[in-house]
């Protein structure tokens, strides 16, 4: 479990909320202050959102990166002139 997935989780479904947990174990979460708190399995969700929403984030780059250099090309540069950029 990717540690930056699983405080953006926690913070998404219970923000401001004081918690602790011991390593990456879920199974020890535990909320130090009052309120509607998501389950296990509410967090494990949100990550895979989390997850989900990082690939989004890096297919989106390479498709940007492949357009610009396809444009690039399309102004007369050369693979070579852009691999220097």
């Amino acid at each position: 479990m990717n540690t930056i997935h699983l405080l953006r989780a926690i913070q998404v479904l219970s923000p401001g909320a004081e918690w602790k947990m011991n390593d990456e174990d879920l199974d020890t979460l535990e909320w130090l202050t009052e309120g509607n708190h998501p389950t296990k399995e509410e967090i494990l969700k949100e990550i895979k959102n989390q997850e989900k929403l990082e690939l989004q984030k890096i297919e989106e780059h390479k498709a940007a990166k492949v357009s610009a250099v396809s444009k690039l090309i399309a102004l007369g540069l050369t693979e070579d002139e852009i691999a220097a950029l």
